[in-house]
């Protein structure tokens, strides 16, 4: 709900966190990669307790994915949305709409973490942004 009505809407951005089910005709399917090699798949295994769960890329073409709203993986736009919401990083402003100061575009962009990534096993550069 807050970024429906904090980010998307102010911005007049056809993006969704959550699909609303009267928009499921406009989503492509999310088609799943060529299978890889026996035993180099990804197994999602953590520092300690078993792996975690691989989720198959069909999960992505169900109705309880799309309004899941996850906002890391459940995000619904047109490419000209996707290209206004994540604008507002770049600058704070996007269509004429400020949404964050510069300090908070700065502090968004800054490095929060830099090391190795127990779940993908790589070494990993993470932001807030």
């Amino acid at each position: 709900m807050f970024f429906a009505e904090e980010v998307a809407g102010p911005l007049g951005a056809d993006f969704h966190i959550g699909l609303p089910a009267g928009h499921d005709h406009r989503v492509a399917p999310v088609i799943a990669p060529p299978a890889t090699p026996a035993g180099s798949r990804f197994s999602g295994t953590g520092l300690s307790g078993p792996p975690n769960p691989v989720i198959q890329a069909s999960a992505g073409n169900t109705a309880a994915w799309r309004r899941a709203g996850i906002p890391s993986a459940g995000g619904y736009g047109n490419a000209r949305s996707v290209g206004a919401v994540q604008s507002v990083l770049a600058c704070g402003t996007a269509r004429g709409v400020r949404l964050l100061s510069r300090a908070g575009c700065d502090r968004a962009r800054e490095e929060q973490y830099h090391g190795h990534d127990q779940v993908l096993g790589a070494s990993m550069r993470y932001g807030m942004g």
